[in-house]
């Protein structure tokens, strides 16, 4: 399906650096008019067998239709490359037919690389090969599988990876290359390398020698340069889970609303509906979610899947703690951490349906 193979495509890549900085809109859409030139006057060419069509033809160059054509498609790309969250296309057989285009839009332009003096087509080739890491991403997640007896389930019409395109289907999908890992990650294939072999790591290689796909989408998601978190979280609730993912969650996904935000948005202190209870979130944090309360957790709240539990009553409160809780900083403060959105879903639940009394 591609004019090279995958581990081609990422000939000068720069690995280390998150997807939105590796990727150059500019230098994409240079490109795309570089091999837009070459398409538009060397395809009529080769229609009339090698010599240029004469001024009676129908046939002319254009470059200009050609390069709005392959701009809108590379815009449209780059998009899913870069952001987190991304609006499926009114049409995906559209979607499919621009994939499948592009393809063979960089197939000319290494055609004009290697033998018309055209500058590059690593750019448009970086560009695809992040295309098919996510949406490899996202179909692996969309897939229903196994784990502990229990079928996953989710609604996933809302992610391009739930759709089969033929043109970005992965051929192997039980595992992830270090390429793609480090790709995905934001990190160098040396990172990954020392990770999989550092035991503290949950990254491991099976029998077979390579990473198996849903652990590695598991590692991804505790990584700060991984830039789809979002989608991911959508497909799969299991995944791990940031206070910053949590708190736009909250704010997107539940009738919860804000009672008080610092003014460096550390932390939000979010209200239960019809309730004088506040919990805060972690608003900003990166490396775990975790929620500070009013009351002492009790067997069954913890149960939900809450870890971590720790007394702050007696410890010395910070503004934040005193504003973010009606009536002042409360006698009682313990924090817990939310180990993923599953786990938040059902404390969510358990706070707006249960009293729970505040100390």
């Amino acid at each position: 399906m591609t004019p090279f193979r995958f581990n081609d495509m990422l000939h000068g890549y720069s690995f280390g650096k998150t997807v939105s900085a590796a990727l150059s809109l500019r230098e994409i859409l240079a490109e795309v008019d570089d091999i837009a030139r070459f398409a538009a006057h060397t395809l009529p060419t080769l229609l009339y067998t090698g010599n240029y069509p004469q001024q009676s033809s129908n046939v002319v160059p254009n470059t200009k239709i050609v390069r709005e054509r392959f701009t809108t498609i590379a815009m449209r790309l780059h998009g899913y490359a870069v952001q987190d969250r991304f609006e499926l296309p009114e049409a995906i057989g559209q979607m499919e037919d621009d994939v499948l285009d592009f393809r063979a839009f960089i197939g000319l332009g290494v055609i004009a690389v290697e033998y018309y003096g055209a500058d590059s087509y690593w750019a448009l080739s970086h560009l695809l090969a992040v295309v098919l890491t996510r949406y490899k991403i996202e179909t692996i997640l969309c897939e229903p599988y196994d784990e502990e007896l229990e079928l996953s389930k989710g609604n996933t019409n809302h992610c391009l990876g739930h759709h089969e395109l033929a043109p970005l289907m992965p051929e192997e999908k039980s595992h992830l290359s270090i390429d793609e890992i480090a790709l995905a990650s934001g990190l160098k294939q040396s990172s990954v390398k020392n990770a999989l072999a550092n035991r503290n790591e949950k990254l491991k290689k099976d029998t077979s020698g390579m990473v198996p796909a849903r652990e590695a989408i598991r590692w991804l998601s505790t990584k700060q340069g991984f830039c789809w978190s979002a989608t991911c979280l959508l497909i799969d609730d299991s995944l791990f889970l940031s206070g910053a993912l949590a708190n736009s969650w909250l704010e997107h996904n539940t009738p919860f609303e804000i009672y008080y935000r610092d003014p460096q948005h550390i932390v939000t202190s979010w209200q239960v509906p019809r309730s004088h209870l506040c919990v805060l979130v972690n608003a900003n944090g990166k490396r775990k979610c975790t929620l500070i309360l009013p009351f002492a957790p009790d067997q069954e709240i913890l149960s939900l899947g809450l870890s971590e539990k720790k007394d702050l009553s007696d410890e010395s409160t910070s503004h934040f703690y005193n504003r973010g809780f009606p009536g002042g900083r409360p006698a009682k403060l313990f924090r817990v951490t939310v180990p993923s959105l599953k786990v938040l879903k059902k404390v969510v639940d358990h706070l707006m349906t249960r009293s729970l009394s505040v100390i």
